[in-house]
């Protein structure tokens, strides 16, 4: 941090500081923000004042006052060979997703949530009490599965991350969310990744805040989930010894993938799917889920260039 960008943070900090000694009842609301039934922890986290912000901007959104969190960007070292355009989210859908969103949070009941490509579906987003430290939300959409999302972030941030991943979410067939439980941001970068998806608990981390939070990666990491569920293998403790000690091929990926590679044409869809066939998996299904957006003559285009892995990807897409 720059020597001019401490002493600017510092200053803010004081009078933050003094502003809480001098308001003791805004130091007592904001420890119960969060807490069950009213009680107090005697601890002020990330939790109690997302909560109190997320009051607070409900009012401003609902009169037009909040301005929206940032549009995500939707194409960054992701360079596939049949390159197609992500549904876009205006400044306008971006506003409404999080009003829906403040809504959800602040009145715990089901709300009608739009994505960016025009569904609509009834979402509950609730915050998580009691956590202590980070803050804690599960989104629960039309199928029942309910999505855990911890993170590190502050009550804004948060805002715009619960926004956007209700977009991309909602574009998921419902047959194929539940294969990822829990979503975790953490505020300092991985100089090795972007985001990771954790077969162990089903779990995807996005590092450097929302840097990366953008449907190319969501949809990416979310296919690492998909392939592991789907790859016909043992999800058992003696499944997993098994296969450390003697390999499995096509382990994260589903059935057939490693002969459908062989099959089409084209090897590789970008230079990242180079890395193995979990990685090819990953970013052909994020090129899916954008030709997907696009309509049917990108899918066309995609099943022409890759016509095996494309016929997986669609019978599991349309799976019921």
């Amino acid at each position: 941090m720059a020597e001019a960008d401490l002493d600017t943070t510092l200053d803010r900090l004081t009078e933050s500081a003094s502003y809480l000694l001098k308001n003791e009842d805004v130091l007592d609301r904001l420890d119960v923000a969060n807490d069950q039934r009213g009680g107090t922890d005697g601890r002020i986290s990330r939790g109690d004042i997302s909560r109190e912000v997320f009051q607070r901007q409900l009012e401003q959104a609902r009169n037009g006052e909040l301005p929206p969190g940032p549009p995500a960007s939707n194409r960054g070292s992701y360079e596939p060979t049949v390159t197609t355009k992500n549904s876009e989210r205006s400044p306008e859908v971006i506003a409404q997703q999080e009003l829906a969103i403040l809504e959800a949070v602040n009145s715990g009941e089901p709300v009608s949530f739009t994505n960016a490509n025009g569904q609509t579906e009834e979402l509950t987003v609730r915050q998580v009490h009691n956590t202590g430290g980070n803050a804690v939300y599960e989104i629960t959409g039309a199928d029942g599965h309910t999505m855990r999302i911890e993170s590190e972030l502050g009550a804004s941030e948060n805002r715009t991350a619960l926004a956007r991943l209700a977009d991309y979410y909602t574009q998921l067939p419902e047959n194929l969310r539940d294969t990822v439980d829990k979503i975790e941001f953490r505020r300092e970068p991985d100089d090795s990744a972007a985001a990771r998806f954790y077969s162990s608990g089903d779990r995807i981390v996005f590092y450097d805040g929302l840097k990366h939070l953008n449907e190319e990666v969501f949809d990416h990491e979310f296919a690492h989930g998909i392939g592991y569920e789907n790859d016909g293998l043992g999800e058992g403790v003696l499944d997993h010894i098994g296969r450390f000690f003697t390999g499995s091929e096509g382990e994260g990926t589903p059935e057939g993938w490693t002969d459908a590679i062989e099959a089409d044409a084209d090897e590789r869809i970008s230079d990242y799917a180079n890395t193995n066939i979990k990685e090819d998996f990953a970013e052909c299904w994020a090129a899916y889920m954008e030709a997907v957006d696009n309509g049917p003559e990108a899918l066309a285009k995609l099943e022409e260039a890759y016509p095996a892995r494309y016929a997986i990807m669609e019978e599991l897409y349309n799976r019921e």
